[in-house]
């Protein structure tokens, strides 16, 4: 009985949390903006000949009147810098060697921003693609809003089922227990969420908050940053894109798996106790229902309110409802076991990004 209750009540906090997310959580839509600023966009590419032309395209096709754009070669192995070299709207630079004590992304970042000129930072990755309103739209909003920061968590591109999976479980997971317009609405440093794809800053904001070298060796840099933005009394916002930024994060399932599990311990700033008991919790709340079901019709009520808040957040995210629910219990189980997977090859210090073992924080 102490079991179904505490079910029930996980699956009604995560629902709940959901339903208000369906209804409040903030959107990127097309829209001007009063003034424009000079943005500087950047771009660390590592072994991105696969994605850098089609991004660079998507970028130079921007309708926002003022920006730069800036890449740097993270000492790539591949053909990233002949490509990127053959933009000559594009500022190209070619990273140093990575410190010691770095992550690469962050270094290549830090290099990056001493040779930008804008009064605002837009940092994206080399997998995501710019729709020609979306930066635009994005100024319009950071003005309108009055923020500092602005990170927008883009519209995933999902192929194989392998990508199906994985990818949906991020915003699933994040829209659950995370009331995304709270980032925006609260002060401190409790409620502060971005996402390292897409982040619009003030310059003088990054800069005074350390940036990207007062982060070198922390893996999920983009949270740090918010969170120290919003220490200082600024206002952030978290938003989701309606299709004016979207991104391909990783073409297979292992990919997926490696690429999420980087992230999930790290980024829930717990003991390792309190997180395993966390994990149970999504277990419990996500996968234990549909076991119960199975055995027992009667508590079918608890899949209820799971279903419908799976199939509102799809639609939020902009994703197959139908897949997304069918696929419910499979990305409960895949939740739990890159939760496992996480906190193992974090605290072994086995966490690996293009090639390279992330210092140990």
């Amino acid at each position: 009985m102490v079991l179904i209750l505490g079910v029930g009540a996980l699956v009604t906090l995560g629902s709940g949390i959901a339903f208000y997310n369906f209804l409040t959580a903030p959107q990127l839509r097309k829209e001007k903006p009063k003034e424009t600023p000079l943005v500087s966009i950047m771009i660390p590419a590592r072994d991105e000949e696969a994605n850098i032309k089609n991004c660079l395209q998507a970028v130079l096709k921007q309708t926002y009147p003022r920006y730069e754009v800036l890449v740097i070669d993270d000492n790539s192995e591949d053909n990233t810098a002949n490509i990127v070299k053959k933009f000559s709207k594009v500022r190209f630079f070619q990273g140093k060697p990575l410190p010691a004590d770095w992550t690469g992304k962050n270094w290549a970042l830090a290099q990056l921003v001493k040779k930008a000129k804008g009064n605002l930072y837009l940092f994206i990755d080399a997998d995501v693609h710019l729709e020609p309103a979306a930066l635009s739209s994005a100024v319009a909003m950071f003005q309108k809003k009055k923020v500092k920061m602005l990170s927008c968590f883009p519209k995933q591109k999902m192929q194989g089922l392998g990508e199906w999976l994985t990818i949906p479980i991020i915003n699933w997971l994040m829209m659950s227990f995370v009331p995304l317009d709270w980032v925006y609405r609260t002060e401190g440093d409790t409620v502060a969420l971005a996402i390292g794809q897409f982040m619009l800053f003030d310059s003088r904001i990054y800069n005074d908050v350390g940036g990207h070298a007062g982060v070198k060796n922390i893996n999920l840099d983009d949270v740090e940053l918010a969170r120290r933005v919003k220490r200082r009394g600024e206002k952030i916002i978290a938003v989701l894109s309606t299709g004016t930024v979207t991104c391909r994060m990783y073409d297979n399932f292992f990919a997926s798996i490696d690429g999420i599990s980087r992230s999930f311990y790290r980024g829930a700033h717990l003991p390792p106790f309190t997180y395993v008991v966390g994990l149970l919790g999504i277990f419990f709340a996500l996968v234990l229902p549909f076991i119960m079901v199975w055995f027992d019709t009667q508590y079918v009520y608890l899949l209820i309110p799971l279903i419908i808040a799976r199939g509102l957040l799809s639609i939020l995210s902009r994703q197959n409802v139908l897949l997304n629910i069918l696929l419910l219990p499979l990305h409960g189980l895949v939740a739990f076991l890159i939760g496992l997977n996480s906190i193992y090859i974090s605290l072994t210090n086995k966490i690996v990004w293009k090639g390279r073992v992330l210092p140990k924080v």
